[in-house]
């Protein structure tokens, strides 16, 4: 994520902000826009998202007792049954997480609060991580960097 900054910040000729991460998404979901950047910056933001949807996999396949027991393994949408239904904006070609629909009311139900404990325990993780003693960054600072714009999170309704 370091280096597709870098990258974003050289392709944006300015500092980069903690909601450009929506831009630039958007940026590269639409094949008219994503032509305009440079190769280095498309493959850079390619294995970035590689690397984060290994990384996201994790919690949910050791999630429980043993691996894929509360999760079934992702799948992409058009190798789901029918039965799924798929979020609003969703390609055939996207990779899935399915949610039983009994946990789906629950996360629902709760979404506000577990919004709320990921954040604080993000906080509290990067706060525990060896800092450049020039540059400490506080937990105020982690905080605000994925709440800068609630305006683009996805309501669970």
């Amino acid at each position: 994520m370091t280096q597709l900054r870098a990258e974003w910040e050289v392709a944006v000729l300015t500092g980069s902000e903690p909601s450009d991460g929506f831009f630039l998404f958007a940026e590269m979901r639409t094949p008219r826009r994503r032509a305009t950047y440079s190769n280095t910056l498309r493959q850079t933001y390619d294995r970035t998202i590689a690397a984060i949807a290994a990384a996201v996999n994790k919690p949910i396949q050791y999630a429980g007792e043993q691996q894929w027991s509360v999760f079934p393994k992702p799948d992409r949408l058009d190798r789901l049954p029918a039965s799924v239904l798929p979020l609003l904006g969703t390609r055939f070609e996207d990779v899935c997480v399915v949610v039983a629909a009994t946990l789906w009311h629950t996360f629902h139900r709760l979404s506000l609060y577990i919004e709320a404990l990921c954040l604080h325990e993000w906080s509290l993780f990067t706060k525990g991580v060896v800092q450049e003693p020039t540059r400490p960054v506080t937990r105020g600072a982690v905080y605000f960097l994925p709440t800068a714009r609630p305006d683009n999170r996805r309501p669970l309704s």
